[in-house]
């Protein structure tokens, strides 16, 4: 398995597994680091931190 935000450990194995074969959970994990990018950006932009 890919490495994933850990917000995830309070699903159970099972719930885990059918989120992997759905692909839901990289799915997941390139939206968190997509809207963490755009939080750096934005943050860089208007000087906040």
């Amino acid at each position: 398995m890919r490495d994933h935000p850990s917000s995830d450990v309070a699903f159970s194995p099972a719930v885990k597994a059918v989120q992997t074969l759905r692909r839901s959970r990289d799915q997941y994990a390139r939206l968190r680091g997509e809207l963490a990018r755009l939080s750096e950006t934005r943050s860089g932009a208007t000087g906040r931190n």
